[in-house]
């Protein structure tokens, strides 16, 4: 067994013995894994076997779909389960789940409750949570403003550093497409993602703001894998970010002062879009440059794929019309691009994989239309 897959079958132990720590039941050997957690290196390891308990207590706040956040899950079978055990490595988890179970004022209130009745201790690290100190905040963007990535850092009171980062994906809606927590300052962390493969444009933004589009992105939504990948993660880092000044601006995506509708008008009064009619394409345009979101000046490859692979199956629209969409894109893209300052080499990017897409364009959209015309009759 090399190194690599040693390491993988550490992770993934580790990973058991969370899920094993936090479910309904009683065996006794649960409690030694929450000891073990309890008395790691870094609170890091209590906080995430935490975490990942308060995402099966309250599900609907960490769902991937709006959907199923609407039904709450009757949390108590979890606590009554976790207040059964004796011991001060559950009366610790109890008062964790207290602290960073933002949002759910019952879960928080029955916590200390049973808290208040145990007599056990818990290590001083916890008890002086709610004395952490907020550090900056960065946020990493790409070129084409398709991901964000908000840090921010907070410090214990002891002085160790937890960076927080929430990845935002605006071509799905502006939901969290991941989460990272390091056990580092955030200025090592910065050094740490440089050598990544993707790593944004840094910029200061404020700890107010910061917490604003992190709390927009939890409730638009989570990329379904992030909490099989990272369990426990997603709890930890809303609930440090409850922890940043409230206040802030939230993302608004391209200028705010303008929007979608006004950028489709200034184009078809442009000399790149003076050869499609407004009465025509005016519609078509406004859908496709609205569909899942992001700034409407700014257009990667991926962002092409994204909305080519929205297209409807029907469109209101002629056959004949739906099929000049390539070349509309074409002529938008450069013209969004010009106003936004995109270089010539990024553009050649995107209009060279609008090409790409065009390929099996014109059967996909016949066959559909076709499709969807029939099932209207």
């Amino acid at each position: 067994m090399n190194d690599g897959q040693k390491r993988r079958q550490a992770k993934q132990a580790r990973r058991d013995a969370r899920r094993r720590a936090v479910r309904p039941v009683t065996e006794p050997s649960r409690t030694e894994y929450v000891r073990s957690a309890l008395n790691g290196r870094h609170p890091l390891d209590m906080l995430y076997l935490v975490g990942e308990m308060i995402e099966v207590l309250l599900p609907q706040e960490f769902s991937y779909r709006a959907g199923l956040r609407e039904e709450r899950v009757d949390p108590d079978p979890l606590i009554d389960g976790a207040a059964a055990v004796p011991g001060p490595e559950y009366t610790a988890v109890l008062t964790l789940v207290a602290e960073m179970a933002v949002g759910d004022a019952y879960v928080q209130r029955r916590c200390r409750e049973l808290v208040a009745a145990r007599p056990d201790a818990v290590p001083r690290w916890i008890t002086d949570l709610p004395d952490l100190t907020v550090g900056r905040a960065i946020r990493l963007t790409d070129t084409f403003g398709d991901l964000d990535e908000v840090l921010f850092e907070v410090r214990l009171v002891d002085g160790r550093a937890i960076t927080c980062g929430v990845l935002i994906d605006h071509l799905e809606f502006s939901t969290v497409k991941d989460v990272g927590i390091w056990n580092k300052p955030l200025n090592t962390v910065l050094r740490l993602l440089e050598s990544w493969e993707w790593v944004g444009q840094p910029m200061e933004m404020s700890t107010a703001d910061a917490r604003a589009w992190i709390e927009q992105a939890f409730s638009q939504g989570i990329a379904g894998p992030v909490r099989e990948r990272r369990p426990g993660f997603s709890a930890v880092v809303k609930w440090l970010a409850a922890r940043l000044p409230d206040g802030g601006q939230q993302y608004q995506g391209g200028n705010p002062d303008e929007s979608a509708a006004d950028v489709v008008e200034a184009f078809f009064t442009s000399p790149e879009g003076e050869r499609f009619s407004p009465d025509e394409f005016g519609e078509m345009l406004e859908q496709l440059i609205g569909m899942r979101s992001g700034d409407p000046l700014r257009w990667s490859a991926f962002r092409v794929i994204y909305a080519a692979g929205d297209l409807p199956d029907g469109w209101y629209e002629p056959v004949e019309t739906v099929l000049r969409l390539p070349a509309l894109l074409r002529s938008f893209v450069r013209y969004a691009h010009e106003r936004s300052g995109i270089s010539a080499e990024l553009t050649a990017q995107t209009l060279a994989m609008i090409d790409e897409v065009q390929k099996g364009f014109e059967d996909r959209i016949r066959n559909g239309l076709q499709k969807y015309w029939d099932a209207a009759v």
